[in-house]
This record gives structure tokens, sequence and C-alpha cells, in this order.
């Protein structure tokens, strides 16, 4: 029996191929499993030629590497059989178990014909080797090397459906399962290699002449090995590009809320989008390949859509390329949306394509439009309330002015009045009775009362016409508040009420009009006085704050009513007539409050009130405090 041994270096050539193999076809398995049609054919193609020319190449350098102490050469046609039979396993496996949900079972039956295909394609290149010398087999090893064939073939299918089934493939992962395929199918070899026995042959025997030679044969074998897997790698990394560029464009697509259609230089449509889908009311397979006119288009506009297209293709040019337009379409049911368009030219080496971006714009425009007749209506409201602002100003103006001038008017007759009866009091026409000086004391009376009504009046409307002047200087608040006495002291006197006057700082100084805060104080006094029982009490005082002085009138009357206070200071609202105190007393007709804060407000201050039914009533002047 012959002595054997392996090249090194060969052997590792034999090992790198086997895995470079096994990553490849596990590689290019997922192609198979993604693709469908002629595609399908095409990657089952690839992956047979680089899994089984890979095996094939790492047996044959493997066989190379063999040393036996004899020339050796091969029979050409045994070795294109060895080949053919490689490749060939390799395609049936591909094609009959390229699906991810291909079943254990199946892959089972497969590996049951690709392990003994394996095995064939080696014990038929084994009986390619033409030398002076014969083989015999150990059987036992025969057999498990074909085991060894079958268990690798089930290992590397099950392999191929984990990376189909995976969509991010880890690349780790892949290269230690390329490894652990390529060990398999190496170690098939080698255990065949294993049981065989090599014996010299007898003088004399004749071998075939059609052989080839083996030297440098191990290095060109790798070499092509090498050139078909990284072939067979660059056409799966170049098609794993497309397919993600693929996805990535698919799945714009399919997110996109606009309707994006694609058509070619003939007006056919090539894309359909989802949200075109949602619009238009028409699938992609019905869309996809009929003319864009026929789909979308109103029948009014088909003819110069079509023209633009033939002028397109006779001058390049296309006068919507590249704007923004918005344009009537029509939807699968026949009714009519606005739609807003841009028409972009894609041209990648062929003719070229147009995508089209669309949004209905049917509700923005209904909304446009009614927004547009709000904004109608709101200026049609604006200005009549505009007019009506100017007239109701003109309108109180002229009441103001009005009310100004009768009350001028008014009082000249009534000075008149007071001076005819001053003038009766005094004798100027003849000694008067006393039933008579007592008639005159009426007609004084009943003309003061009227007289302030009109003064009232007018400093009413000379405040809503804004003519009013009031003075911002330093006031003695003490000064004034003891001034008060005297000018009421004849209205105390007849209703025997108590007057008090509460201790105010000689240095405390409030800022306005002086006359001003004293017709303020003498209103509310006088109606102190009025609302105040016979024998009652009217205290008047001030507070001084930080910034601000109080002056306040406070009476033991009998109050005002809750349903009154959020309307008291408003014009002519008066407290019930049955709860003024004592006959015959003077009625106003409601504008003294108003008026007296307004007077406040005229000079930065405020009038409050603050009341219960039965306990009286407070009311506070508060104006802003000026310096010593």
């Amino acid at each position: 029996m012959l002595h054997q041994s392996y090249n090194p270096l060969l052997v590792l050539m034999s090992v790198i191929v086997a895995s470079l193999a096994g990553f490849a076809a596990l590689d290019l398995s997922a192609r198979v499993g993604a693709a469908s049609g002629a595609a399908r054919v095409r990657w089952i193609a690839a992956s047979a030629l680089a899994m089984g020319f890979g095996i094939w190449s790492m047996h044959f350098v493997a066989m190379l590497a063999l040393r036996i102490g004899v020339p050796v050469a091969y029979d050409v046609p045994l070795v294109a059989l060895s080949v053919l039979i490689s490749i060939s396993a390799s395609a049936i496996t591909f094609a009959g178990a390229a699906s991810a949900r291909a079943s254990v079972r199946t892959l089972g039956l497969a590996s049951l014909g690709m392990g003994p295909a394996i095995a064939g394609m080696h014990y038929t290149g084994m009986a390619a080797m033409r030398m002076p010398a014969r083989i015999d087999y150990d059987l036992s090893l025969v057999a498990l090397s074909v085991a060894i064939a079958i268990a690798a073939s089930f290992a590397a299918l099950l392999l191929a459906r984990h990376f189909r089934r995976t969509v991010r493939h880890d690349l780790a992962l892949k290269v230690c399962a390329g490894i652990i395929m390529g060990a398999a199918v190496y170690g098939m070899h080698y255990t065949g290699m294993t049981a065989a026995r090599f014996h010299p042959a007898p003088t004399g025997e004749t071998h075939a002449t059609d052989v080839i030679a083996t030297d440098g044969l191990a290095w060109a074998i790798a070499a092509g090995a090498f050139v078909v897997i990284s072939l067979s790698l660059v056409a799966g990394l170049a098609d794993r590009r497309l397919l993600d560029a693929r996805a990535r464009t698919d799945a714009i697509l399919e997110a996109a809320l606009d309707c994006i259609i694609t058509m070619d230089d003939q007006g056919h449509v090539l894309e359909f989008n989802p949200a075109a889908e949602r619009t238009f009311g028409y699938t992609r397979a019905q869309a996809v390949g009929r003319e864009m006119a026929d789909l979308i288009i109103p029948e009014r506009f088909r003819s110069a859509h079509r023209n633009g297209i033939r002028h397109y293709r006779e001058t390049g040019e296309g006068p919507v390329l590249g704007k923004r337009i918005e344009i009537q379409a029509i939807k699968a049911d026949g009714n009519e949306i606005e739609v807003e368009l841009a028409i972009t030219r894609i041209s990648v080496g062929g003719p070229p394509v147009f995508t089209g971006f669309m949004r209905d714009i049917t509700q923005r425009k209904r909304m446009d439009e009614e927004a547009r007749e709000y904004a109608e209506e709101l200026q049609a409201l604006t200005e009549a309330a505009e007019a009506a602002r100017v007239d109701a100003e003109n309108a109180n103006r002229a009441k103001s002015e009005f009310l100004a001038a009768m009350s001028h008017e008014l009082r000249t007759p009534l000075n008149a009045i007071a001076g005819y009866v001053e003038l009766m009091e005094i004798g100027l026409h003849g000694p008067i009775t006393d039933e008579q000086r007592g008639d005159l004391a009426r007609v004084k009376q009943n003309q003061r009362l009227l007289l302030s009504l009109i003064n009232d009046v007018l400093n009413f409307a000379k405040l809503e016409a804004g003519r009013l002047e009031v003075k911002q200087v330093p006031v003695p608040v003490f000064e004034l508040l003891d001034s008060m006495e005297s000018l009421i002291s004849p209205q105390l006197q007849a209703k025997n009420l108590t007057y008090e006057c509460c201790s105010v700082d000689d240095n405390l100084f409030a800022l306005g009009d002086r006359e001003r805060i004293q017709q303020i104080m003498l209103n509310l006094l006088g109606n102190a006085i009025k609302f105040t029982a016979r024998g009652g009490r009217v205290v008047v005082g001030a507070n001084a704050r930080d910034s601000a002085v109080d002056l306040w009138v406070r009476d033991t009357g009998k109050g005002i009513p809750p349903d009154k206070l959020d309307t008291i200071f408003e014009p002519f609202v008066q407290v019930d007539r049955s709860r003024t105190s004592g006959k015959g007393a003077d009625e106003g007709i409601g504008l003294g409050l108003a008026i007296s804060r307004d007077l406040a407000r005229a000079m930065s201050g405020d009038l409050r009130v603050k009341s219960a039914e039965g306990e009286g009533s407070t009311f506070t002047l508060t104006l802003r405090r000026s310096p010593a």
C-alpha cells in the first residue's frame, strides 16, 4: 500500500475555499427566497454555481494536496461530470428548499438528496484519478463520509432558512455559520480520503490518454473558486442594496400623506401610492399601466394633457414642470376635487419619467372660501359697529351739548326768580305778611332744589362730553373737612342730627381739585343727612395710607338695600323715596353719586360704599396722597 501525505498549504487553501463557499451560499440563499419568477431562476443558478463550484473546488484542491509517491493525472470527462454533479445537486436543493417557510421535514428530504450527490461528486472525482496505482475503500468510512455529507447538507439548509427569515443579518453569525458549513464539507472530504487505500498497479497497466496534468492546477482551481465566489458575493451585495433602496422607496411611498403618481413619457402610470389609492378610489393594480389622462384628469382637460406630453417629447420643455399649481382632478366615482400638483422629471439614462405629487385641497379651498365670507361679514359688521359707534358718539355729544345748553338757559330764569324773591322779602315793592314770607321761603327752597338739579345735569353733561376740567393740586384735608360743618349746619339743625369730625393730621394733603372734592363731600353729607332719621348721627374723617388718602362719611341711617349696592353709582339710580327721613326732604334725580364717582376718577381716585340695611352707610373717597 502506498504511503499518503498532504501538502499543508493546499489543505489550508481547501479549508478557506470551503468556508467561503459556505458563506456565499448562506448569503445568496436569502436572495432565492426573496425573488420570484425569472429573478428566482437567476438567483438559484447563481447560488448553485457558488455553492456547487465552491464545494467541488474545495474537493479538488484537497485531492491535489494528496501525495502518494506516484504521478497522478485526471480524466477530463469524469472531472467535468463531478463539477456538474456538484452544481446540479446545489441547484436542486436551493430550488426545493429555498422558502423561508420550508419545514424541517422538507429540509431533511432535501439533504437526503444533496448529501449523496456531494458524496457522488467526491467519489466521481476520485475515480477520475489516473495513476500507476489502484484504489480500494473501507466501506464503513465511505458510509460515514456519506452520512457526514447528509448531515452537512441538512445543517446548511437549516442555516440558510434561518438567514432567509432574519431581516437584519448579523455578519459575525453568518461568518461563523459559513465556517461550520465549510467544516462539514471538508470533514466529509477528508473522511472519504481516509477511506481510500492506494496500492501500486501491476507493471504495464495502461491509463486513459484524455487527462490533465496537476502542475499548478490546485492554484488555478482555487483562484477560479475565489473569482466565482467573489462575483456571487458582489452580486448578492448589489442586489441587497437594490432591495434596500427599493424597500426605502416603498416605505416612503407607503407613508407619504400626499399622492405620489409616476408616469412614463407616454403618459402611462408606473406607480400609484396608497395615498393616491385613498384619494382617487383606484387600487394600484387598477391604476398601473393605464393612461393618466383616462384615470384622474377630467375629460375637458385630457386633450391639453396629451398635447403637453407630446410637446415635451418634441421639445424637452414642459410649462408646468417644477411648479406648484392648483387644478381639478376626477375620482373613480366621477366626483371632481381640487388638487395641488407639483410635477418633477426623473431621468436615469432611459426615457424620462415624471412624478406627480398631489394633495387634495378641496376641504382647504372650501374652508378658505368660508373664511373669506366670514371675513367679509366681519368687515361689514365692523364697519356697521364703527358707524354705530360714530352715530352713538355724535348722539351722545349732541345730547351733552343739548343738556349743557338747556341747563344754562334754565339757570338764567331761576336766578332771576331768586332775585325777585329777595327783592320782595326786603320789601322793595311794599311790606309783606308772614303768610307771604312763608310762601316766598318755599319758592326759594324749590328754586335752590331746581338749581341744584340743573347743576347736576350740567356737570353730568360735561363729564360725559369730557369737557370738565379738574386741577391736581395739594389740598389740606383737615381744613377741607373743618369747613363742612358751617355749610350743612342748617340741615343738621333741621333734623336735630349730631355731627362729628374726627381729628385729622394738619399735615395730611390730598392731590386733586379742592372745589370738586368739596362738591363730592357735600353730596355725601347731604345724602347722609337725607337718609338719617331725626336725632341720628353723621361722622366725617380721613385716614392716611402710604400713597393714598381716604376721606369718609358715616351715618346711622337705614342703610342701602343689597340689590342697590351694585348700581348705586349708576346714573339716575335712586334709593326708594320711602326710605328718606323727614317730610319735604329734597329729592334728587339720581345723578349725585354718579357725578361724584366720575369726579373722583377724574382725579385718579375712586368712590366706594359699605352698607348694611338698618346699620347705616359709609362712603369712602380715595385720592392720591400729596407730600406736605
